[in-house]
């Protein structure tokens, strides 16, 4: 009966290869289950990235013609939340009002084009007008006061990333800024329309 007994006891009895094998096991499982997430992680930071908008304010203008466009050159659509115009810090609610801002002088406005953004989805390399003017008056007085004029977009992608592209001082060869902002910073401003 002794013998069966001890018998019993060393199988009973964890040894120390035991020990190590399933420590290595948990520990092989524990790397695994870490670089699983890391891999998801990744993922989700390459579909986000995948379909990102990138919405640039572009500014063109010859002896008589002035056109303000915006171009998403990112890789998905972009949703257009809202506009704001300024004009030497002060917003302005429509492109007629803007026009009178500038026009100390009381020279004629002439017919301009302008278009509404809010709730506008862009596509990817899709360029949209968002102001035209043929005449040499508007011309002349977009001009004369391009650098107080102040051109700002707030935009988000398919996964709810919000952004905000900013374009000042509207000569052809100024630079904008495009940066991610959160929803505040945008969500009580108005959508600038004509």
């Amino acid at each position: 009966m002794s013998i069966e007994k001890s018998r019993k006891r060393r199988k009973n009895k964890i040894s120390f290869p035991d020990i190590i094998l399933s420590a290595s096991a948990l520990l092989i499982s524990l790397s695994a289950l870490f670089v699983s997430i890391s891999q998801v992680r990744l993922m989700q930071k390459q579909m986000h990235l995948s379909v990102m908008p990138r919405i640039d304010i572009s500014f063109s203008s010859n002896s008589q013609e002035i056109i303000i466009s915006i171009t998403n050159s990112g890789l998905g659509p972009a949703e257009i939340l809202a506009t704001k115009i300024e004009y030497d810090s002060i917003p302005v609610n429509s492109w007629d009002e803007l026009f009178l801002l500038m026009n100390r002088e009381k020279t004629a406005v002439e017919n301009f084009t302008a278009s509404k953004l809010k709730n506008r989805m862009l596509v990817p390399q899709q360029i949209f007008p968002i102001f035209t003017s043929n005449g040499k008056n508007n011309f002349e007085l977009i001009e004369a006061n391009k650098e107080k004029i102040k051109v700002t977009l707030f935009y988000k992608s398919l996964y709810d990333d919000y952004f905000e592209v900013c374009r000042e001082n509207m000569s052809v060869s100024s630079s904008i800024t495009n940066k991610k902002v959160s929803y505040c910073s945008f969500s009580e401003k108005e959508s600038f329309q004509r």
